[in-house]
């Protein structure tokens, strides 16, 4: 394996990996600081994909303007704050992803969704997450 296919996890950086990954593999990375491949990444769950150094950069980009042209800026902000958080407990969670999803569906960019989808275009995303985010989300 080259240097190039690996991946560092410094202990420092490692924060609740040991919920993903479990705790073996979480203690491997967090304790050890154990340099892994990407495909070993992808086994743990801590990827969904991994390609040869070369390639890296270049899905990267497509992965990105496949994202920037089809996916709501709010709505994908909101969904990471919400996979990076946790709540006390998973019924506290539940409760907070209803609230965000009623909340984000009265929006025009939920209507715009739909009906680029429905025209075939691409949507014409309006909402800002630093205009637009949920005042009671913070």
């Amino acid at each position: 394996m080259t240097e190039e296919q690996r991946l560092a996890k410094r202990r420092a950086i490692i924060t609740g990996a040991s919920r993903e990954v479990g705790a073996g593999a979480g203690a491997a990375q967090r304790i050890a600081a154990r340099m892994f491949s990407g495909a070993e990444a992808v086994q743990m769950g801590l990827a969904t994909s991994s390609a040869p150094a070369a390639e890296v950069l270049p899905q990267a980009m497509e992965l990105a303007q496949e994202l920037a042209a089809h996916t709501a800026p709010l709505s994908v902000g909101v969904s990471k704050r919400l996979l990076w958080m946790s709540a006390p407990t998973p019924e506290e969670m539940n409760t907070l992803e209803r609230e965000l999803h009623l909340h984000l569906m009265g929006t025009a960019d939920s209507e715009e969704g739909v009906t680029s989808f429905m025209e075939k275009r691409d949507p014409n995303w309006t909402l800002r997450i630093s205009q637009d985010w949920p005042e009671w989300f913070k």
